[in-house]
Parts: structure tokens; sequence; C-alpha cells
């Protein structure tokens, strides 16, 4: 499954306007993520919605490499690519969703990769990975690479091996 990518306007300090073109994969994630916080604040717990959003979470994240615009984002994208899937921010929120699913279903519940923060990490080493392979077949070596090490360095700071 390939991302599509989508136009939009963002709003920058006041009426100026930035056009970008992010990934609708990237999109998705960052809306899951809101909705799960937003779940996970609520005194009473909506345990299948949490549910159903952990699973769209894991489903976004699976295809989210096989982008192969990451590499051409324009920066305002991939500096919210680098917050949302490098930052902890995901990983995080996916844990604390885990955590209320397991409490509410029992230790008995699969823990899904997205909230272990070491196989967190090796998905995004093969992302990593992938920027750099994908920038070797395309001609665009130098911004990859350049993103790569960006990536890579914002998720030593999560502090798990993998890597």
């Amino acid at each position: 499954m390939r991302s599509r990518s989508i136009a939009c306007d963002i709003e920058l300090f006041g009426s100026n306007k930035h056009r970008c073109e992010m990934s609708s994969t990237l999109q998705e994630i960052g809306s899951t993520v809101a909705k799960l916080r937003s779940l996970l604040s609520e005194a009473k717990k909506d345990l299948a919605r949490i549910q159903s959003l952990q699973d769209v979470l894991t489903s976004s994240l699976d295809v989210f490499w096989e982008d192969t615009q990451i590499v051409s984002y324009d920066q305002h994208s991939w500096k919210q690519t680098l917050a949302l899937v490098a930052s902890g921010k995901t990983l995080s929120v996916a844990a604390q969703a885990e955590d209320v699913l397991r409490a509410a279903n029992g230790a008995t519940r699969h823990q899904s990769w997205i909230s272990k923060g070491s196989e967190y990490c090796a998905w995004l080493a093969g992302g990593v990975r992938r920027l750099c392979t994908d920038a070797e077949a395309r001609g665009n070596q130098q911004q990859a690479l350049e993103r790569a090490a960006q990536l890579c360095g914002r998720g030593l700071t999560l502090g798990y091996n993998g890597w």
C-alpha cells in the first residue's frame, strides 16, 4: 500500500501560508495519536475505541516507510514526521493505550510492537535503512542521507536498543 500525498495549507505566524505536501499516512498517524491521547485522558475509558485506534495506528505505522516520497517532503512535513515518529510521542501514547487495554483485559493480552520501545526503535532503524536504500535508487542521496541521520539521531534519544 502506497501513501497518497495530500496538499495542505498551513498557517504559520499569522497570515503567512505555507504550502506543504504530506502523506495521508502521516496525517493519519498524527490524528490517531491525538485521538488516543484525548481518550486516555478521560476518566471513563472507551476501551473499544482505544483498541480500534491502536489497531489503526499499528496499520499506519506498518506501511509508513513504503511512502517513497518521504525523502522529498518539504521541511515542514519532514519536521512533523520527526516529531511524530522519532520523538517518542507515538511510542508513549501507544504504550499508555496498551497499559489501559492490558489492565482491562488482563495480562494475557498480546502486546503490540508499537508499545515496545526496542521493537519500535527497530522499526525506526528500518526507516533509516529505507531512506538510504531509496536514495541510491532515486539519485536523491544527499537529502536522503541527511534525513536518515536526523531520524537516527532523534531515534537514539529514545534510549532503547534495536538500532
